[in-house]
């Protein structure tokens, strides 16, 4: 018997060992793709090949830190917002908002219907009883503090007639205690600027606007534009629907009426038209 001269021939798995099943000759099949895309590859022959190989496997490996690091970064902002969360739940809580075990409470369903003016504010003048001393024409006037945002001169160079004047008072005394409870739950807060937020510009407008003064009239007593005159008293209207909705949420009939007539005594004439090519 003669040695083989390449050695031992390897045996063919199929004709020599019989191995016909499917799964294996799929494999089989692969290798034989793979290994002639391996030959045909340009890179074959490169005298680079392994180093080029090494910067491949450096920009991996980065792309894996890259993905471990922005998924703890995202697993950090979590924690922050989280602990902001904790600092607002303490702020409802020391309003009265919600209980020691973050029940809505009373005032927190007031404040739910309140999407248009500052919920914090708003809720506290209702039940601090401001709304309910104050005549109808000086609750529209108190509601437009709430809802105009729009820059104007400094709040102590604005002229107010007397009863504006103490209003507006009141409402920078309930948003400086707000702003406040704010800060000493270690939320970003300055109180100065949030009581100087609720600027009272529009006050004297809306309290001669509420007692029937014409839209003419109106725009002789400011220089501001008619479309933004327009505009807040469309969002003091909401504002006052919403009041009106949350008062009768929480049985308090006598103010929700009230509401109800502050609605009927802005929503008239040409601001509230569907269109003003009528």
């Amino acid at each position: 018997m003669e040695r083989p001269k390449d050695g031992v021939p390897f045996l063919d798995p199929e004709s020599d060992m019989k191995i016909t099943h499917e799964s294996f000759k799929k494999l089989t099949r692969r290798i034989t793709a793979l290994e002639g895309m391996l030959s045909a590859h340009a890179l074959r022959d490169d005298p680079d090949l392994t180093e080029k190989v090494a910067s491949h496997a450096k920009r991996r490996d980065l792309s894996l830190r890259h993905k471990i690091a922005k998924k703890e970064a995202k697993a950090a902002a979590g924690l922050c917002f989280r602990d902001e969360l904790k600092q607002r739940l303490r702020v409802l809580k020391r309003l009265g908002h919600v209980d020691d075990d973050g029940v809505v409470l009373t005032k927190g369903r007031v404040a739910c219907e309140m999407t248009t003016a500052d919920a914090l504010v708003t809720t506290e003048l209702v039940f601090d009883g401001a709304f309910k001393e104050l005549p109808a024409e000086l609750c529209c006037a108190a509601i437009s503090a709430l809802v105009w945002r729009e820059a104007g001169p400094d709040i102590q160079e604005i002229k107010l007639s007397p009863a504006c004047k103490d209003a507006h008072a009141r409402i920078r005394e309930v948003a400086r205690a707000v702003g406040r409870h704010v800060a000493e739950c270690k939320l970003e807060m300055d109180v100065a600027a949030y009581a100087d937020s609720f600027r009272p510009d529009l006050m004297d407008l809306t309290r001669a606007w509420s007692t029937g003064t014409s839209f003419v009239d109106l725009m002789k007593m400011t220089s501001l534009h008619e479309g933004s005159v327009v505009r807040a008293i469309r969002r003091m209207e909401e504002v006052m629907r919403q009041l009106a909705t949350a008062c009768q949420n929480v049985g308090d009939a006598e103010l929700r009426e009230k509401f109800e007539s502050c609605r009927e005594m802005v929503k008239r004439d040409i601001v509230f038209c569907p269109s003003l090519f009528l």
